[in-house]
C-alpha cells in the first residue's frame, strides 16, 4: 500500500515537473521562432 501511495506521489512530482519544463520551453521556442522569422525577412 505504502509503495503505490509512493508511486502515485513520484508519478505527480514528474507531472508537475513537466508542466514547468513546458511552461519555460514554449516561449523560449516561440521566440526562437519570431527571431529565425525576422533573420529570414
Amino acid at each position: 500500500m505504502a509503495s503505490s501511495w509512493l508511486n502515485l506521489d513520484v508519478l505527480r512530482d514528474l507531472v508537475r515537473i513537466q508542466s514547468h519544463i513546458c511552461a519555460l520551453a514554449y516561449p523560449l521556442l516561440a521566440r526562437d521562432k519570431a527571431h529565425e522569422a525576422a533573420r529570414r525577412a
